[in-house]
């Protein structure tokens, strides 16, 4: 009975290494995942306005939820505003999408594409704009 609830335990253990390996392999077999973000329209930044910025992925990706964040600075580099909002995709296999209407403020902002905007680590370039 003891070797049958130990040959139990090694399966599960297998098995379930054999999963984490699947999905590691799903991810790298479409490529290394990356983003590229751009200014898509802007209302009036000078007055306070807002700024939305287009998002491209490398592949489709429905297990995260891709964030554009987005930061402003005044003279002595202190954070005015900063406000994350999820990229909105047309499709799940879209490559393109979208997110905003950013508030904006300060002398100058920067704007990257995160998977954990809490980590602060862009998945983008980031983007340096003045409004």
């Amino acid at each position: 009975m003891k070797y049958l609830a130990l040959v139990a335990v090694i399966g599960s253990v297998l098995l379930a290494g054999a999963f984490v390996a699947g999905s590691r392999d799903d991810v790298t077999a479409q490529g290394k995942l990356s983003a590229t973000i751009s200014v898509g329209s802007v209302s009036a930044l000078s007055s306070g306005g807002g700024v939305t910025f287009d998002v491209t992925r490398s592949y489709p990706m429905d297990r995260e939820t891709f964030w554009v964040t987005n930061r402003c600075f005044d003279e002595a580099g202190a954070v005015v505003t900063r406000v994350d909002y999820p990229v909105i995709w047309g499709t799940p296999e879209s490559l393109v999408g979208y997110a905003g209407s950013f508030p904006t403020g300060g002398t100058w902002c920067e704007a990257y594409v995160t998977l954990r905007p809490w980590q602060n680590r862009a998945l983008s370039a980031v983007l340096g704009y003045v409004p």
